[in-house]
Formats: structure tokens, sequence, C-alpha cells
């Protein structure tokens, strides 16, 4: 089998297990054509290590200060002369066949642009009881469809390079989903179902549950699975659905004001309003009044459950879900209904990375779920 595969590994004061990366991808048993490390502006040892390599031709070692580890693999990816690509992270590394059975798929099938395998996680035993997989993580097989609801695709996957445009510098977090999202859209993967590669668990690997969904909500607005705004831009934004609409309202006072921007939108065809009052009961009187001149269909709860109003929206007879074309979330009582919409959009997420700091999320006005979001909001 010949060498075909540039490796770009990237590494941020990960010294103390660089070694241990590298030693793994010049075992393989396939080798590849050629390893580039790139320093990206570590402040410890990583220099002294690399120096072990510095006879080894495989290796190209280059210094920089993108502090970025997208830019990084772009750099790596344009130094690049393979014909496949492997991204790896300098704090995990590689069983000795992952070239050779990764490899082989994309030789044989040229139909087929990305290989990813199952994987086996190591480290800190905290961490990893918490995970809801434990050591052994198994991957799914492909369907962009449902790679669209959850990323089960790791960054070190053996990509083939003519099309791969790489990483998005702009995305902070799931950049690799982002990046599945972009290059496998009319494209297909395959997975080896096969503990290939070992991931460490490590205190510096963690990232505060907010952020995450932050970022993830970002990624999701961005490959149009549902958009997000706060009220500076939520007019213009509402001005742009149309059809059949659903309307979630949390609502603690009484806001008239927040209803007229719905029901004045010029393009709907049918609109069905659900109202979660969580303020005083029976303070929602002007609103109910600007509903009723309307002859929109509206619901009331006087109780904080999203649940109930999800199970409401599903067994609506007056607007079943199949024929919902946007679904308006306004969230006018700064509530944490964001997280909780979110933990039922998003699969992905395994024990350790529970919801604790939902009122971050209070800037958000309005989330605007299209038919895609829809489905996954309401089919969990």
């Amino acid at each position: 089998m010949n060498q075909k595969t540039t490796i770009i590994v990237t590494a941020h004061n990960y010294a103390c297990y660089l070694e241990q990366c590298v030693d793994s991808l010049l075992a393989q048993s396939v080798l590849p054509v050629e390893i580039i490390v790139i320093n990206d502006a570590s402040s410890d040892n990583t220099e002294d290590v690399m120096k072990k390599y510095t006879d080894n031709d495989l290796v190209q070692y280059f210094v920089a200060d993108f502090e970025s580890v997208q830019k990084a693999r772009n750099f790596g990816l344009e130094k690049s002369k393979g014909e496949y690509i492997l991204n790896m992270d300098a704090d995990n590394y590689l069983d000795d066949k992952f070239l050779e059975k990764t490899q082989k798929v994309l030789d044989a099938n040229t139909d087929i642009d990305l290989v990813y395998t199952d994987h086996l996680v190591f480290g800190d035993e905290k961490l990893i009881a918490a995970t809801a997989q434990g050591k052994y993580w198994m991957s799914k097989n492909f369907e962009y469809n449902s790679l669209q609801q959850m990323n089960y695709i790791d960054t070190t996957s053996l990509i083939r390079k003519k099309d791969f445009k790489g990483f998005d510098e702009n995305v902070r977090r799931f950049q690799d989903w982002d990046a599945w999202l972009t290059f496998l859209k009319d494209k297909q993967a395959q997975r080896v179902s096969e503990h290939l590669l070992f991931k460490r668990l490590h205190g510096t690997s963690k990232t505060s549950t907010v952020q995450l969904y932050m970022e993830r909500m970002r990624v999701m607005t961005k490959h149009d699975l549902m958009t997000i705004c706060d009220n500076s831009d939520g007019g213009d934004i509402l001005r742009k659905v149309k059809g059949n609409i659903a309307c979630i309202i949390v609502a603690k006072n009484d806001n008239e004001k927040i209803l007229e921007q719905i029901v004045n939108i010029k393009r709907i065809k049918k609109i069905f309003v659900y109202i979660m009052d969580i303020g005083d009961r029976g303070s929602l009187m002007n609103m109910k009044k600007v509903l009723q001149e309307k002859d929109v269909v509206y619901r009331v709860i006087h109780q904080n459950s999203i649940d109930i109003v999800l199970k409401g929206l599903r067994m609506s007879e007056y607007m079943p879900a199949y024929s919902m074309n946007y679904l308006v979330v306004i969230n006018d009582a700064k509530d944490d209904v964001i997280c909780k919409l979110q933990r039922r959009c998003d699969a992905c997420y395994s024990a350790d990375n529970e919801l604790t700091q939902c009122d971050s999320f209070d800037e958000i006005d309005y989330i605007i779920f299209n038919k895609k979001g829809i489905r996954k909001l309401l089919n969990p």
C-alpha cells in the first residue's frame, strides 16, 4: 500500500503528550507520506521534545503563533503534499493499524471522501466515568441527515484532500462538525467500526457548558438548522418568515408589542400561538386582546413547562407539526427556556455536559426553527 497521507499534528502546550502521539504515527503499518507538527504558541518544552525527530525525514516541524487550532490545521493543509489528510491533536494517539484500515477504504472506493473510526477514551477516570459511553465510544454509520442532528465523526478522520477546503477559522467550537456538514453535503463517508483512535480526557479538555451550547447554536444557524437573534435584529429576522407559523411566547408581563410583531407579518398563511404565562395568573389581558382581534388561535398555560408546550404542538390538530414552516420562540421573560429547547434539539452531549448555567442565555430573545429544526425539536 502506497504512502498517500499527510498527518497534521497541532500542539499547544502538549509537550508531555507529544512524543507518544508522534511515535504512534511513525509506528503505523502503512506510513504517511509526511507528518507536519505545528507548535502553535506553546510556552512549554515542545521545542525540546521535537529535537528527537530532527533527523527523521518524515517529520516536518513548524513554529507558529496562530493561537487557533483551525488556523494551525489550515496552515498544515496548505503545506501538505499528500493525497489524503489526517488531523491529529497532540494529546491523542493512534492504533498502529489506523492508516492501513482507513486508507484501504479510500483507495478502494473513489465515491467515498472521508473515513472515520470508533475510539477509546483514556486519561482522567472521573471525566471518563461522567461520560455517557464510558471508555469505548461507538460512532454511527454515516447518513447526512443524522449528522445534522449530532456530530459522531471525530476530527481525526481520513479525508480525501481534493475537495476539502479546511476549517472555518471563525468557528470557535465544533469546528469538526462544521467542517463535516460543509464537506459531506454532497459526498459520502464510511465508518470503520474498530477502536483505532485513542483520545485523552484531561482537565484542559473541559469547556464550560454554556459556551458549548452557544457555539453549537452558531453552527446550527450557519447550516440553516435554526436562527438566533436578539432584540436588535429580531424584527428584521421575523419579517423573513412566511407560511404556517407556530409561536411559543414565554411571558411574565403583559407585553402586547411582541405579539404585534408576529401577527402583523404579511406572508403568514396560518398562525398558532402558545403562551407560557409564568407571571401572575390573568395578567396577560392585552396580549389576549391582540390575539382575539386578529382571530389567532392560541393556548395559554400557567406552568413553566416546555414539555407541556411541545406536547401540545405535537398533538395540535389546528396546525400539525408537518405543516409548520417556522417555529418562533420569544423569550420575553428572560427564562431558561432556550436551554430547555436546546436539550431537546441536541443529542450529542454526554452526562458530563449538564445544563447548569442557563441564566447565561437570557440575552437571546428569539430562536427561529425552520422545518429541519422543527423535526428535531418535536421528534426527539
